[in-house]
């Protein structure tokens, strides 16, 4: 009996997530930037595309960080997926594309400076009331920070959640040359969930 209530309710609930899932276009505002498209994507035969950016602030179901609606100076609209451009810039700010957590998607630039921190944002779907019947579609938003050292646009994970001793071993393979701030994170005065915190002391 409770199986088939758990059944029921993933068939009365599935549509509604799926549905939840699209892309929230209508709640985003068109500005003013520009695209930075892959060599591959001949069409636009340029560099470089100005261009009125639509990108979903309403995140719902995480579609929207793996596309982003363009409208040309001609009005011609499209979408365009993360695997498919390098960068865009939006008013102002500004986004990569990566291939993070096993998806292309995109990852906002929060701090620039010597050493640039992003954050990549999606959704990871668990297990609800209807999971054990075949589904899973109770979500929650999961930021992830990455970083990329000077000169290098390798995109690189910082592992938040490492305990002392592999924290400190992580740092002193990226931020060893920032004596003060190795230093804090040996006395323990930093950790690895201050990620803002330290790359903001290293790019002092």
């Amino acid at each position: 009996m409770i199986k088939r209530i758990k059944l029921i309710l993933f068939i009365l609930i599935t549509p509604i997530i799926m549905n939840a899932q699209k892309s929230d276009y209508k709640n985003s505002d068109w500005i003013n930037g520009y695209v930075i498209p892959k060599p591959e994507k001949t069409e636009f035969n340029k560099d470089t595309i100005f261009c009125k950016i639509c990108y979903p602030t309403m995140i719902i179901g995480g579609v929207e960080f793996y596309k982003i609606k363009i409208q040309l100076d001609n009005e011609t609209t499209m979408k365009l997926e993360a695997f498919e451009i390098i960068s865009f810039t939006r008013g102002n700010e500004y986004f990569e594309s990566g291939y993070f957590n096993g998806n292309y998607s995109f990852a906002k630039r929060i701090i620039f400076g010597k050493i640039s921190l992003f954050i990549n944002k999606q959704t990871s779907f668990g297990p609800s009331v209807a999971g054990s019947a075949g589904g899973s579609i109770s979500g929650t938003y999961s930021g992830l920070y990455y970083f990329q050292l000077p000169n290098s646009k390798k995109m690189i994970h910082f592992q938040s959640g490492l305990k002392y001793k592999k924290f400190i071993k992580f740092m002193g393979s990226y931020f060893s040359d920032n004596k003060e701030l190795m230093q804090l994170v040996i006395d323990k005065k930093l950790k690895s969930k201050d990620v803002i915190e330290i790359i903001t002391i290293y790019n002092k």
